[in-house]
């Protein structure tokens, strides 16, 4: 039994604008995968009291100059102060006349209020990190 085969050449060519063109949808899906484990990631590490902040986390994926990023925030008005903490300072009564504070003696009234300063709880940089290790990427603050 004898089994002729004939060997052909392939020639594939791909410009160099295809190539870019797959290379960035590959990383397009790879930063959206990412972005959306550490979105995930943040909103469960999220520090709780009335759960507005966990519900306010946003992710933005952007395609720039042969880049694509991802980025993942929180756009809660207090976000800041909480994950990068906040020195003392002062607040005053903006519309009224006095500041309310619900005790557990009643409700207190003050021209003024003095708030301490608050270590930082970063929970975005903490669920980034545990992410970035766990999928081989790095990422920047």
């Amino acid at each position: 039994m004898t089994i002729d085969v004939s060997v052909r050449r392939i020639r594939l060519e791909l410009s160099v604008a295809q190539i870019r063109t797959q290379a960035m949808a590959a990383s397009r899906r790879r930063v959206v995968d990412v972005t959306r484990k550490v979105l995930n990631q943040a909103t469960v590490d999220c520090p709780v009291d009335t759960g507005n902040l966990r519900v306010h986390h946003r992710q933005r994926i952007v395609e720039l100059a042969g880049r694509v990023v991802g980025t993942v925030y929180n756009d809660a008005v207090y976000a800041a102060a909480v994950h990068d903490g906040s020195r003392q300072h002062m607040v005053r009564p903006v519309r009224a006349k006095v500041l309310a504070f619900d005790g557990d003696d009643g409700t207190a009234f003050a021209a003024w209020a003095n708030i301490p300063a608050r270590e930082g709880r970063p929970w975005l940089t903490k669920a980034a990190s545990k992410v970035a290790a766990r999928e081989g990427v790095s990422f920047d603050q």
